[in-house]
């Protein structure tokens, strides 16, 4: 909804797209999950796409999952055609089955997961992936001499693998939640646990 200007050669921008954009570049810096524009994607979709193939979103834990669940049940439109399905390493192997059922005729299915969806299982029917670029990851901290756990930008292989969930059986779209440049600072592949973790333990 941002509108541009160009007045006596100079491009402004009204100060609803600025607030918006420094929002969006702050979350980007704190390396968080901005709710309200995987919820803006999820209505593009739906109302610009016939086909009605399952969406996947890649968040780095559970705390995302719970604000795109918390995101989707406020909003009056998506909550009666989106049906959101969680999908956690700690969620009991027979609410994870619910990733691959079909969803009722009028829904749309959408499955927020973590990094276990990227390569260690595969849904079919998915044709759209919504990734965040953000993961769990344990790493040392010198300050607190101890492993912690944080959330950062994944590697990219990791991105391609993201990327390759889409359109496994049929044409499908990957959006990213993060700009080229980001992605080309991203680690190409990341570090082994062994070092990057308190060995210690």
């Amino acid at each position: 909804s941002t509108r541009v200007s160009s007045v006596g050669g100079q491009v402004s921008v009204d100060a609803e797209g600025d607030a918006l954009v420094r929002l969006y570049q702050r979350r980007v810096q704190e390396q968080t999950l901005d709710e309200d524009l995987v919820v803006a994607l999820l209505r593009y979709i739906i109302t610009s796409s016939y086909d009605k193939g399952a969406i996947l979103v890649f968040v780095a834990g559970w705390a995302d999952i719970e604000a795109i669940s918390t995101a989707v049940d406020k909003d009056e439109t998506l909550r009666h055609v989106l049906w959101v399905v969680p999908l956690h390493g700690s969620i009991e192997s027979s609410k994870q089955k619910d990733a691959f059922k079909p969803p009722e005729t009028h829904k749309w299915k959408v499955v927020v997961a973590t990094n276990v969806a990227e390569t260690s299982i595969t849904i079919p029917d998915v044709s759209f992936v919504i990734d965040a670029g953000l993961e769990k990851t344990v790493k040392f901290d010198d300050h607190l001499g101890a492993s912690v756990l944080r959330s950062s930008y994944v590697s990219q292989a990791s991105a391609r693998q993201r990327k390759g969930r889409a359109g496994r059986t049929k044409p499908g779209v990957c959006f990213r939640l993060y700009t080229k440049r980001r992605h080309d600072y991203m680690e190409p592949q990341r570090l082994s646990e062994l070092l990057r973790a308190n060995l210690e333990g």
